[in-house]
C-alpha cells in the first residue's frame, strides 16, 4: 500500500501512481480510496465550479476487480448514465481514457452517501456522530415521501429504457439534509 497527496488529500492505493494531470480540474477537496469498485472517487474545484471524478484503473486497496475490470465496468457504465438522464440522477460531464485510466467526470452533488461504509469505524468510535443513514431515519415522513416519489419517478425512467436497476442500493443515494434535495449516483 502507498500513500498519494494530491493537493490538501491522502489516499491510498497498492501501488504508486501519477495524478498530476488532475489540475485541470482544480484542486483535491474530497477522496474515496476505499471502494469495490477498483475506482477512486475525487471531488475536485476549480473557480468555484465542483466535480466528482469517478477513476478507474487505479487499483485501489479495496478492489474486488482488476484493474482492466474496472476500467471496462466504468466504460460499460457510461452510456447508460447518459441513456438515463433523470433530474435527480447525478450528471456527466464528460467520459475519457488517459493512459490506463477511465474517467467518468459528473457534476459535484451536495449531500451525504445514505451507504457510507467509509465512515462505518468512525460511527462505531464516536457515538455522537450519526451516519447518513440514522439521519435519514429521523427525518418526517412527509420528506421521506418526497423522496420515494424521486426514486419511484427514477425507476420508472430506469424501466422505460429497458433497463433494470441492479446493485441500486442506499450506497446509490446522497441526501442533503440542508437543502431535502437528493441526487441518485
Amino acid at each position: 500500500m502507498v500513500k498519494i497527496n494530491l493537493g490538501n488529500i491522502t489516499f491510498r492505493l497498492k501501488e504508486q501512481q501519477d495524478f498530476s494531470w488532475l489540475e485541470k480540474y482544480g484542486k483535491a477537496f474530497w477522496c474515496v480510496d476505499e471502494t469495490g469498485s477498483g475506482c477512486i472517487c475525487i471531488g475536485m474545484e476549480k473557480a468555484g465550479k465542483r466535480y466528482f471524478l469517478k477513476i478507474a484503473g487505479v487499483n485501489t486497496i479495496e478492489a474486488d476487480v482488476t484493474p482492466e475490470e474496472s476500467v471496462k465496468i466504468l466504460k460499460d457504465a457510461v452510456p447508460v448514465y447518459y441513456d438515463l438522464e433523470h433530474p435527480a440522477l447525478i450528471k456527466i460531464v464528460e467520459a475519457y481514457a488517459y493512459k490506463k485510466f477511465y474517467i467518468a467526470v459528473f457534476e459535484w452533488a451536495d449531500g451525504e452517501c445514505l451507504f457510507d461504509h467509509w465512515n462505518f469505524e468512525k460511527y462505531k468510535t464516536d457515538s455522537t456522530i450519526k451516519s447518513p443513514k440514522e439521519k435519514f431515519k429521523e427525518l418526517p415522513p412527509g420528506k421521506k415521501i418526497i423522496v420515494t416519489d424521486v426514486l419511484f419517478s427514477f425507476l420508472d425512467n430506469v424501466n422505460k429504457k429497458g433497463y433494470v436497476a441492479v446493485d441500486f442500493y442506499d450506497g446509490s443515494i446522497m441526501y442533503n439534509f440542508k437543502t431535502d434535495h437528493m441526487k441518485i449516483c
